[in-house]
């Protein structure tokens, strides 16, 4: 088995002959089984930690809802991807089905808005719950959400810009966690950003780019497992961490009560002993 029946559009023929001249044309498409495959990956963990969200009786009204949205819109977004790679034999360089790509980055961004919303909350109990501080956060995240989601749509469906404010809101993320404490969920994110680093690190030397020269300097089995590959398995293992740390310890869920604007109050994490534990030149990770 040598595992040619893994590729569709790679033309193996060119490869084993040792990639001489130019790729045969229509053959430099990343729709592999490791591609796409890795996809549905994400988005079987994806659902299956929203549904599990959704059946979390611990969970308050609004830790449930972002979470369900995060999980939800990654889901989908990482399904359509893989649906374009395996069934369109399309990639993020060969996009003919624009719009199908306008939909996929869209809802990953969806998704990473919900997770920011979700952040921010905590973020308001643990530092601040000036509502002043609260307004300028939330309307940067808007801003800035709203802003890529809508360059999107309207504009060109941007990989890059999708995934550098993606990656810089995980990176938010995390340091909120921290704040927290909740190692479990920081490492979760801290591997789907790892994946996100890999991929564009190993792009140059695994992607179409290196095809014509037989991904000689690419220190995966690539084309069968590439970076796409990596970064997808990567992400699917942090976003599986996740999904079972934010089902387990829902923050805003045991010690939260919903007022009437809707907002949690979280009484129980806010005392004054802590406060003034903290006061001082402690760092707050230490007020844990």
């Amino acid at each position: 088995m040598t595992g040619d029946h893994l590729l569709m559009l790679y033309d193996m023929e060119y490869v084993k002959g040792g990639c001489v001249g130019e790729p045969p044309p229509g053959t430099a498409t990343d729709d592999t089984l490791g591609t796409y495959s890795s996809n549905y990956a994400i988005a079987i963990v994806g659902l299956a930690a929203a549904v599990a969200m959704l059946l979390n009786r611990r969970a308050s009204t609004s830790y449930k809802t972002l979470s369900i949205n995060f999980f939800a819109w990654t889901a989908f977004g990482y399904g359509v991807a893989g649906v374009l790679h395996q069934v369109l034999h399309e990639d993020e360089e060969h996009a003919e089905h624009a719009a199908w790509w306008k939909t996929s980055y869209v809802a990953t961004l969806l998704g990473i808005l919900a997770l920011n919303t979700l952040a921010n909350q905590l973020l308001y109990v643990k530092v601040s719950t000036n509502s002043v501080f609260q307004l300028i956060i939330t309307a940067i995240a808007v801003l800035f959400g709203g802003g890529i989601i809508l360059s999107n749509i309207f504009g060109s469906a941007s990989l890059i810009l999708t995934g550098v404010y993606s990656a810089v809101v995980l990176l938010y993320v995390v340091v909120v966690f921290a704040v927290w404490c909740e190692w479990p969920k920081v490492l979760g994110l801290a591997l789907m950003i790892i994946g996100m680093i890999v991929q564009v690190a190993l792009t140059p030397m695994c992607g179409d780019a290196a095809y014509p020269d037989c991904f000689k300097d690419c220190p995966l089995p690539a084309p069968y497992f590439n970076h796409n590959a990596l970064f997808h398995w990567l992400f699917a293992i942090g976003l599986l961490i996740l999904g079972i740390a934010l089902n387990t310890n829902p923050e805003l869920a045991s010690s939260a009560e919903v007022t009437t604007n809707g907002f949690e109050q979280i009484k129980s994490l806010v005392q004054v002993e802590n406060k003034e534990e903290c006061s001082g030149t402690r760092s707050i990770l230490s007020c844990c």
